[in-house]
């Protein structure tokens, strides 16, 4: 083989190459982008969960003390959730965002977010929480047929949440009629 046929050749299939990896690269990016926009997404329902739902006084240890809002599992929203939260007030309260396991003293969070990891888990973690002052919120649609007050699911291009009515009522916090209004309600049957 000639050596510029040869130069060509490696020429065209490091082209060939290089082109892939552009693509496998864009690909992968907008996977990312649209990832980060979902957690963007459910940090402002989150946010909005706490602006419209009351907890009692005695969930706090003073009138000035923060919100507490837990993450349990592989934690999908990241520092978008912190960055969310952060220099926010709701009722006065500033918000911190803690990450956490079952193991933990679950009842310490005033909002608990659940993430698609715990399914396997989730009702032990609402069993932990039954009659509690924390409001759980589950990652995805199931998890409100099964125990959470609350849950997101990604449906098509949009988030949509869902209301366990029986879980709400059963907990010490109070949700805005606004919001569950807004919500597909379900009870602990799924209907």
């Amino acid at each position: 083989m000639k050596p510029r046929l040869a130069i060509s050749r490696l020429l065209a299939g490091l082209s060939a190459i290089l082109t892939c990896v552009v693509l496998t690269a864009s690909v992968v990016h907008a996977a990312d982008a649209q990832e980060s926009t979902v957690a963007k997404i459910k940090s402002a329902y989150l946010l909005n969960f706490l602006r419209f739902t009351d907890w009692p006084s005695w969930s706090f240890d003073d009138q000035t003390s923060a919100l507490r809002v837990c993450v349990i599992g592989t934690d999908s929203l990241g520092g978008i959730l912190d960055q969310t939260m952060d220099d926010e007030l709701v009722h006065g309260r500033p918000i911190d965002v803690l990450r956490v396991t079952v193991d933990d003293p679950l009842q310490h969070c005033h909002l608990l977010y659940i993430a698609a990891s715990e399914e396997s888990r989730l009702n032990d973690i609402v069993s932990k929480l039954n009659g509690s002052s924390t409001l759980t919120v589950g990652e995805t649609a199931g998890f409100a047929s099964d125990g959470a007050m609350l849950a997101l699911n990604r449906e098509d291009d949009r988030i949509i949440f869902y209301a366990n009515r029986d879980a709400i009522r059963a907990g010490q916090v109070r949700l805005s009629s606004k919001i569950l209004q807004l919500a597909k309600m379900v009870d602990r049957r799924g209907r």
